[in-house]
């Protein structure tokens, strides 16, 4: 776990956006109620890998700090898509529960590289256009989506078609922050 303060700086660092903007997202994302549970300042409670898959689902799909919470709503907390199979060795390497949300899928790959767990090669896509968070293995895929919801369709299908991809490197980058030293 990290200091609040800390948790900022080094967090705008590896994402490469503004101290800022990283500080109006959070902030507007604990006033949704959404995430982000705590005092401010310094008082504020020590952050953990959660915190930090919470700001990369916003940054996931856009860079807009106003759109934080309903990124968060609409991209970390959708359903996993597809039947979980029994021989799924990312998900069980990760420890997740069949049914799941990417917000829990991103949370457990940051505490997994933070911990230094060997785990297979990945990407992470987040495909606003097509409402979804990919996890992609190579040989199995996970995908996250709230197709289903006009309200979210109607939303993101539109404004924001950027794909943007994370590397293992970049999520481990993500979890050096909380790395025991």
């Amino acid at each position: 776990m990290v200091r609040h303060a800390d948790f900022l700086d080094r967090i705008s660092h590896v994402f490469g956006e503004d101290h800022a903007t990283f500080k109006l997202a959070y902030r507007l994302i604990r006033e949704s109620g959404i995430a982000l549970e705590g005092k401010r300042g310094r008082h504020a409670p020590e952050r953990t890998p959660g915190d930090a898959a919470v700001l990369w689902c916003w940054l996931g799909v856009t860079d807009k700090p106003v759109s934080a919470p309903l990124a968060l709503h609409d991209f970390g907390f959708s359903l996993r898509v597809g039947r979980p199979r029994e021989e799924e060795v990312m998900r069980q390497s990760l420890e997740l529960q069949d049914r799941h949300c990417a917000l829990d899928a991103l949370t457990a790959l940051i505490e997994a590289e933070a911990a230094g767990k060997e785990l297979p090669g990945y990407v992470v896509e987040f495909q606003p256009d097509e409402l979804s968070v990919v996890i992609d293995c190579g040989f199995e895929r996970y995908r996250y989506s709230r197709e289903p919801d006009e309200a979210a369709a109607a939303r993101w299908a539109k404004p924001y078609r950027i794909i943007r991809q994370f590397p293992q490197p970049f999520v481990r980058g993500i979890a050096a922050i909380f790395r025991a030293e």
